[in-house]
């Protein structure tokens, strides 16, 4: 590679873009975290729910392909100064949505926006890695379950301590606000982007071979499938807690159905802490496969039980296992060979919110004539499939192996 980076450089970066992760799982998941205290106020259903999730998903699937071309011309640095400013203005307008209308108008451009800068931090760490060859992504994405914790548990806190919630996230977005700064420090810049780019291209000469297509082509399935298993949860788990649960007879109060919430995100957090560093010991796909399986050992537990504590229990476990999805995904789809890095990250981060045009409705149509356990139910066969094939797929997506 072309570009050497000092030590330093590479912490920084690094810093810089698990930065942005922490800032994505912070407001994203939480707003979504907060949705039956919007329905109560709205008079909403939840059928809504999944409404409101598919404006977002139309919004963010053509702007993470679109973003691609437009890190091709500008730059993954620019994109992510230019969309992180307007992202961070739509928690506060998410909660203070006056009626239904709004709010799916809000989720269409909060999908534009988080479509974006997803698209553009995912690229910044796919080129880390690449530029270094060295594993990083699992580590960044550990800052989206950092965030999506702290999210939860300071909304948790908020709610217990009657705090008003659009204050609490006008207060999380101006925090958040200070990260434009790193970004603009820290972020790899256009010109190493841009070489790295025609480095991969030229080891290929300039075509995509067919096993590169075909392997492109089971990364988008595999995540189209894995952040089905894993990104529902972000929708439907505490409306799942409110719905099937209670504590001593009585109903859950609003901070306990954000609990759960809690505990899924520290299952994702302390998985991807680890992540790279096991990575480094027994390689990606074995990780791949090993997550899954504790992760669909979870589910089955949570589907099972009627015991709140147990559920919660259960769902660490979940988000421990079905953490690594994303970020392998990702990660295998920037070292395509004859591959545009960029292209790859882009074309299967947008199968991971594709997945939201099949995963939420699905869940949403099953719990209103069968009920939530049958609904999650069919999250088992989509992990099982995740494990059966996503490990040889992840393997083979290596340029050395293939």
């Amino acid at each position: 590679m072309g570009h050497a980076l000092t030590e330093q450089q590479i912490k920084r970066t690094f810093r810089a873009i698990a930065a942005g992760f922490f800032v994505l799982g912070l407001t994203v998941p939480t707003m979504l975290a907060q949705f039956p205290t919007l329905m109560g106020r709205l008079d909403l259903e939840e059928w809504h729910v999944t409404f409101f999730l598919l404006s977002m998903a139309f919004g963010a699937v053509p702007s993470l392909i679109g973003g691609s071309f437009l890190i091709g011309r500008f730059g993954s640095k620019l994109l992510s100064s230019i969309f992180l400013p307007l992202f961070l203005a739509f928690p506060v307008l998410y909660i203070l949505a006056p009626n239904y209308g709004a709010l799916l108008s809000i989720g269409f451009c909060l999908g534009i926006c988080t479509g974006f800068f997803d698209v553009a931090a995912n690229s910044q760490g796919s080129l880390l890695e690449r530029v270094t060859n060295r594993f990083f992504m699992t580590g960044v994405h550990a800052m989206f379950a950092a965030g999506v914790l702290s999210g939860t548990l300071l909304a948790f806190i908020s709610l217990y301590f009657g705090m008003p919630i659009w204050l609490f996230f006008l207060l999380i977005s101006l925090a958040s606000s200070t990260l434009l700064f790193f970004i603009r420090r820290d972020f790899l810049s256009f010109s190493i982007e841009a070489a790295s780019d025609e480095e991969a291209l030229k080891a290929s000469g300039g075509k995509l071979p067919k096993l590169s297509r075909n392997l492109l082509i089971g990364l988008c399935l595999l995540m189209l499938l894995g952040i089905e298993a894993e990104a529902s949860h972000y929708d439907w788990l505490s409306q799942y807690f409110f719905s099937e649960f209670k504590l001593k007879g009585q109903n859950l109060d609003a901070h306990w159905f954000v609990l759960p919430m809690v505990l899924f995100s520290s299952g994702l957090l302390i998985a991807r802490l680890l992540g790279d560093g096991i990575a480094e010991q027994i390689g990606r796909p074995k990780l791949l496969l090993f997550g899954t399986l504790i992760g669909m050992a979870g589910l089955l537990w949570l589907i099972i039980t009627h015991k709140y504590w147990e559920g919660v229990v259960a769902v660490f476990f979940m988000g421990f296992g079905f953490s690594f999805f994303f970020p392998i995904f990702v990660a295998s789809a920037g070292r395509l060979n004859g591959v545009r890095p960029a292209f790859g990250v882009a074309i299967v981060s947008a199968m991971g919110w594709a997945s939201i045009f099949i995963g939420p409705p699905l869940i949403g149509f099953l719990e209103h004539f069968y009920g939530f356990r049958w609904a999650y139910a069919s999250i088992v066969p989509v992990a099982a499939l995740v494990a059966i094939f996503g490990p040889w797929v992840v393997f083979k997506s290596r340029a050395e192996n293939h």
